[in-house]
């Protein structure tokens, strides 16, 4: 009973993750995923197409316009 319960959890928490992975890649607007170091973790869809797939290489203030950051 304790196996089949935790097997149900883990379901859960899948769709779940996939529900989030979804959204977060098929929404109509950028996100992206920082680290508190500026690091850019992630990057959905539409964050791609505006700034390529490299971006994920370099901190975020390297990528961004200065006048942008202030």
């Amino acid at each position: 009973a304790q196996n089949a319960e935790l097997l149900d959890q883990q379901a859960e928490l899948q769709e779940l993750k996939n529900e989030y992975t979804f959204f977060f890649e098929e929404a109509p607007v950028a996100y992206i995923k920082i680290s508190e170091a500026g690091k850019l973790l992630q990057m959905n869809r539409k964050a791609k197409e505006l700034l390529g797939s490299q971006p994920l290489k370099y901190p975020f203030n390297q990528i961004l316009n200065r006048a942008d950051l202030e």
